[in-house]
């Protein structure tokens, strides 16, 4: 009598099966896995460069209408600045002294900014002395 200590072809195709789909499943993930780290590479640089462009309206002075474009980090943004409140207020100064530091303006932005299609709306408070004539 013979002893075989082989495998079967049964046994063969059977773990060329499983090796098959363990290839096939470890390949999808992979995949997924790459268009999910550039899409999030994507949102990130649009997230960075979004905040960029806010600081940089922020420095700026703003105007009811002023509408501008351009390009940074390669993404293409415009904004447009919207004058939403104007009043006007007096601030005295320390009620033990009498003095005043005189009336200013509040401005009250709108901004609308589209980075790569999206869009963002913020809102800029601005302060603005007033010359305030006393009457002699």
């Amino acid at each position: 009598m013979k002893k075989n200590s082989g495998f079967t072809l049964i046994e063969v195709l059977l773990s060329l099966i499983i090796l098959t789909v363990a290839i096939v499943t470890i390949n999808i993930a992979f995949k997924q896995f790459t268009t999910y780290k550039i899409k999030f590479d994507k949102y990130k640089k649009i997230y960075r460069t979004t905040l960029s462009i806010k600081d940089m309206i922020e420095t700026k002075e703003l105007v009811d209408g002023l509408k501008e474009y351009g390009e940074l980090n390669g993404l293409h943004y415009q904004y447009s600045v919207k004058l939403v409140n104007k009043n006007r207020n007096f601030e005295e100064g320390e009620a033990s002294i009498g003095s005043n530091i005189g009336d200013f303006e509040i401005y009250l932005f709108k901004i609308t900014l589209l980075v790569e299609g999206r869009k963002y709306e913020f809102y800029e408070t601005r302060y603005k002395k007033i010359k305030t004539f006393k009457p002699m």
